[in-house]
């Protein structure tokens, strides 16, 4: 029975010492949410880059592909 209570006593204080140690460090959370944002920020304009990049690739050649195809079909005719 006394090492029940000793387990409760020693969970008790665990908790109370994390609830300390969260509240000293609040303003890291606050800096933590403040990364997130902004590296969620730099992820969607390094998306919209890379998809700016791809399309201004794959239409160019596409359409290239497209022309020369068309060019050697009337040819065949």
């Amino acid at each position: 029975m006394s090492s029940t209570c000793r387990t409760k006593l020693s969970v008790n204080q665990i908790i109370t010492e994390w609830h300390q140690y969260a509240d000293e460090h609040s303003s890291l959370d606050i800096l933590n949410n403040r990364y997130r944002q902004n590296s969620h920020l730099i992820l969607m304009v390094l998306l919209r880059t890379k998809l700016t990049l791809l399309l201004l690739y794959v239409i160019p050649w596409s359409w290239c592909i497209s022309v020369l195809y068309n060019t050697m079909a009337a040819k065949e005719m």
